[in-house]
């Protein structure tokens, strides 16, 4: 059933050994964008455990770079934005933009193992017209 979107990240994971890592420590969030681009679904977060995942629309599941993971706790990141402003905007900054976090003298360094696969990452421009737009259309797009 969940063959596809499972397959996906199994194979994804696979590229690199330090993928799972990355993207359960500081890059979960770029992890579910890649999945939202290509799967039916939206992105989902958790602030007790401060960890983004995908839901899938198509098999009714939360998955991230692990597999399908627990919904508990999670609720639809568009959502969170609207409902908790202030939060969200230190979510953005820190695990959006990678704001404040240092990766130069760490091995996992996300510029050395992405750079290559060619995501990129939102400038704190874009991400604050991202927000602006979503709250400019909610409500207007059928949600």
């Amino acid at each position: 059933m969940n063959k596809d979107i499972l397959e996906f990240i199994k194979n994804f994971r696979s590229k690199h050994s330090d993928f799972q890592y990355l993207f359960t420590n500081g890059l979960c969030y770029h992890f579910a964008a890649i999945l939202k681009n290509i799967f039916v679904g939206h992105i989902v977060y958790n602030d007790i455990d401060n960890h983004f995942a995908f839901y899938s629309s198509t098999y009714a599941c939360i998955v991230d770079i692990t597999g399908i993971i627990s919904p508990n706790g999670f609720v639809k990141w568009d959502d969170y934005i609207e409902e908790e402003k202030l939060n969200s905007n230190r979510v953005v900054k820190e695990c959006v933009m990678l704001k404040g976090q240092s990766y130069m003298n760490i091995k996992y360094s996300p510029m050395r193992i992405i750079k290559p696969i060619n995501i990129t990452f939102m400038t704190e421009e874009e991400t604050m017209r991202y927000l602006i737009s979503i709250n400019n259309n909610k409500g207007h797009n059928g949600d």
